[in-house]
């Protein structure tokens, strides 16, 4: 990650507190929002190294890992309305700004529905 925005957005696909999902660093962590529920830890990575982070829903848990350890763990009973909008990397996808600009770079990203 380098200079980006105070609350840059890695990918995301929804909006806060309503539906979807998107991966953010905000307050020094990673937040994993899912429909609603927002699950947030770990640590924000220095600049200039690698992290790897994977944010999942099993259907009752919404849980963040970074470098292969869990990280953060809530129980997660998210809304089902779909997110109707555009997946966007990068950037929030439901209102675009600034402070949501992620300037870094991403590689491995894969997003699943398994």
């Amino acid at each position: 990650m380098e200079n980006g925005g105070s609350m840059p957005v890695l990918a995301s696909a929804g909006h806060w507190r309503q539906s979807g999902w998107f991966v953010q660093a905000i307050s020094g962590k990673w937040r994993w929002h899912v429909g609603g529920v927002d699950c947030d830890g770990g640590t924000l990575p220095k600049r200039g190294t690698w992290t790897s982070v994977r944010c999942t829903w099993d259907g009752t848990y919404a849980t963040v890992h970074q470098d292969g350890k869990q990280v953060a763990k809530k129980l997660c009973q998210p809304t089902t309305t779909p997110w109707l909008g555009d997946l966007v990397i990068g950037q929030y996808s439901a209102d675009q700004g600034l402070q949501y600009q992620f300037v870094g770079e991403l590689k491995n990203l894969s997003i699943t529905n398994e």
